[in-house]
């Protein structure tokens, strides 16, 4: 029996580092089906405020171990953004993030996008 490969997308997005912002994500699945889990709404990486002010931007992929009761057990850092301060903030800051219950653990690939909106 093939497994199925879900994809979620985090991403933020600063829209001025003068104005109040709030971080927007995405989740959606390559092949959705209702055993694969899915990231609950409402959640969202704080996009690091020394970073922000650095003007550091990047995407972070990495691929987390999900139980069956949807919690991360562990993630991988799979693809850098080329700074490892926000690569390692990324990896360390994916087990707080929860996803729907399924019949079975899983292991999901996950990218997040810090990005600074241009003013």
């Amino acid at each position: 029996m093939g497994k199925v490969i879900a994809f979620a997308c985090l991403c933020l997005v600063l829209l001025s580092s003068d104005l109040p912002w709030r971080p927007v994500w995405e989740a959606y699945d390559s092949q959705p089906t209702a055993q694969v889990p899915h990231l609950i709404t409402g959640q969202a990486l704080e996009y690091p405020i020394s970073l922000r002010k650095a003007g550091v931007e990047g995407k972070v992929g990495i691929r987390v171990q999900v139980s069956a009761q949807g919690v991360v057990k562990s993630s991988v850092l799979v693809s850098s953004s080329g700074n490892q301060i926000l690569d390692t903030y990324v990896v360390t800051k994916a087990s707080d993030l929860r996803f729907t219950t399924s019949s079975a653990s899983h292991v999901l690939p996950l990218s997040v996008v810090f990005k600074l909106a241009p003013l």
